[in-house]
């Protein structure tokens, strides 16, 4: 179990590893520094925000002088490069476990940083330390707050579950651990990470959470032949998807024609209502197209509220259930 570690030590300055060339190595060595957004990051920290309700999150790489942002989510604060000295991150990578600092404002050690007297008005701060398979601390994903507060056990918990996926994503080759390379959605692998984070922060917030699932098949497939919809049709329906629905909620293709949506925070009703959305925008994509072809699927839902112990796989196969009792429906 992770613990909650309140430092002690004075924040005038930071604490190097034992061996800081060789850390400074294992960093480059990634080739992740000084890199474009990707996905694969982006939407880990844009669950952190959910999850803990936070208005900020990061992933943060610290190298000799500096700390670097490679994902933020939450609101807009243009904290892209900080000076390593004020670095609530290079304090946090030196630790074992979850550093949390409840009330910077209150703390003589924090309290005369700029992030703190000033935009963006920090005032809570969590980080959870990352490292590289040998060990090497690299930086941090943390979350913050502009007020106050303390972490429960099944928080630091889920802090560190997603540093995890976070390290998992940093040694990933190509960056295509989590990412299907045809659509752009989350891949099978991702979304078995990431969706039972999810479905713990619903439980934990007693909010229900709906599990869409989606067959797609060219218009006239269904019930009279085995043929498969084309690339163009995947990559159009995962775009829609992606572009009509919420940040936060995790998209997935999970097999060759499947795709699944986890909503947290919405039920059956809020499942149809996604599916409108959808319905509209295929509408809209196919009366722009000169010789389209039509995006046929059928689709299932189920749910779990938030007093219920539901597997993702049981979750899947009841939506999977759903979707083959259900009649064809042509968009």
């Amino acid at each position: 179990m992770p613990q909650q570690i309140f430092p002690e030590t004075d924040f005038a300055g930071y604490t190097t590893t034992v061996d800081e060339q060789a850390r400074l190595r294992t960093l480059a060595a990634l080739h992740v520094l000084h890199t474009a957004p990707e996905e694969r990051f982006d939407r880990i920290t844009r669950l952190a925000c959910r999850i803990f309700d936070v208005p900020f999150a990061f992933i943060t790489l610290v190298a000799e002088h500096y700390q670097w942002t490679k994902s933020q989510a939450g609101d807009a604060v243009d904290i892209d490069v900080l000076p390593r000295e004020q670095s609530f991150c290079a304090q946090a990578m030196s630790e074992n476990d979850v550093l949390v600092i409840p009330d910077l404002a209150g703390d003589p050690r924090f309290m005369d940083s700029p992030l703190v007297s000033g935009p963006p008005y920090m005032a809570f701060y969590a980080g959870r330390p990352l490292r590289a398979a040998n060990g090497h601390a690299l930086g941090a994903l943390c979350i913050v707050d502009r007020a106050p507060r303390f972490m429960s056990e099944h928080e630091l918990t889920l802090l560190d579950d997603l540093g995890v996926l976070v390290e998992r994503e940093l040694e990933a080759a190509n960056g295509q651990a989590t990412v299907d390379t045809l659509t752009g959605a989350i891949n099978r692998r991702g979304f078995e990470s990431l969706a039972p984070c999810l479905l713990e922060s619903c439980r934990l917030n007693r909010r229900t959470a709906a599990l869409l699932y989606f067959e797609l098949a060219p218009a006239h497939a269904f019930g009279t032949t085995d043929e498969t919809p084309s690339d163009d049709t995947l990559q159009c329906f995962a775009r829609i998807v992606i572009d009509t629905t919420r940040a936060a909620d995790l998209f997935a293709r999970v097999g060759e024609t499947t795709f699944a949506l986890l909503a947290g925070k919405s039920d059956a009703v809020g499942a149809e209502r996604i599916i409108e959305r959808l319905d509209e925008a295929l509408a809209a994509a196919h009366r722009g197209q000169d010789d389209p072809e039509r995006i046929a699927y059928r689709h299932g839902v189920s749910t779990v509220e938030p007093h219920e112990s539901v597997s993702l796989d049981n979750l899947l196969d009841d939506a999977r259930l759903d979707a083959v009792r259900a009649r064809e429906t042509v968009r």
